[in-house]
Order: C-alpha cells, then structure tokens, then sequence
C-alpha cells in the first residue's frame, strides 16, 4: 500500500501487516510539504508517480521510493497519466494544461489557459480530447493530439470540481 501525507512523508506498507517497507520525505525549505495528492502505479507495478502540491512531479521506483525523475515546479493537482499513449496532461500552476511524454518527460505541447485560470485535474474524453474545469472559464475541451482548443464554456466563476465523462 503506496500512501502520502499532508507533512511530506510517503510510505510503502506491507498490507499484511503494516509494517513500513521505505519512507521519503518532501519536506522542503520554503515550499509546500505536501504528498497528499492520489499516486499512480504503472501497469507494471515499477514505478509510482505523485504530483507534489508544490508543483512537482516525480516518478519513484515502487519497490524502494528512490525518484527516477522529477519535472520541477509541473502540476497544480494530480495528472491524467495515459499509459497506453504514453503521456501525461497536467494543469500547470501558471495557467497552462501542458502534455509530456511518460517515457523522457520531454514537453510534448502546452495550451496557455491565460484568463481562464488555473485548471483541475484533467480527465480523458475517449482517445481525442481531454477536458479540465478552471477556476475562470468553466469547462474547457482541447484536442489531445495538438494541444489545440476544442470549445470551451462558462458556467460559473471559481468552479474547480474535476468534470465527469460518462464515455458517450
């Protein structure tokens, strides 16, 4: 059981028993300590991956918490992490829904939300397009192959729930 905290620990526990297996701290001078925010596992069960309430997000290896690599100052909540296209969508804290790829973390695109503010957790709308909330705009639809605007609408100001797809 893979589990973060509000004071910066993340642990691995042995399910059976609870027993602490390894423990890492984000306590950083200056920052945000939090690792509260839901990991994800990949399908192989190598790799952990926690968006930091900082900003960052780090990829850890699953069987002992070392970090195999870190986009510094990335997400503003937990990413979409697409493991089949190999890429994440997150909603950058300067406003941006930014993709990379899973595999050398290179920025694939990146959408400039500007006015509209800053975005929830992306969510995929099938193989074509992902949809995030924003604290200005109300619900935004972009294509996910180029980062480009699909519609957006407004609906009520400061609105932040991630939105729900229901696959139609």
């Amino acid at each position: 059981v893979y589990a973060g905290f509000s004071d910066g620990a993340f642990v691995a526990l042995e399910t059976s028993s609870g027993k602490t297996i390894w423990e890492r701290s984000f306590e950083r001078a200056g920052r945000f300590k939090d690792a509260d925010t839901p990991p994800s596992l990949s399908p192989d069960g190598a790799v952990l991956y926690l968006s930091l309430v900082d900003g960052d997000f780090v990829a850890l290896r699953s069987r002992d918490g070392t970090t195999l690599w870190s986009v510094p100052g990335a997400a503003a909540t937990a990413p979409l992490i697409d493991f089949e296209e190999k890429a994440f969508y997150f909603s950058a804290r300067d406003n941006r829904l930014v993709k990379y790829s899973l595999e050398d973390t290179r920025q694939l695109w990146a959408l400039d939300l500007g006015k509209r503010g800053v975005g929830s957790l992306p969510v995929a709308l099938g193989k074509e397009a992902v949809a995030i909330t924003t604290t200005r705009a109300g619900l935004v639809v972009v294509d996910r192959k180029t980062g480009k605007l699909i519609f957006e609408e407004t609906f009520a100001i400061g609105s932040l729930s991630a939105p729900a797809f229901d696959g139609k």
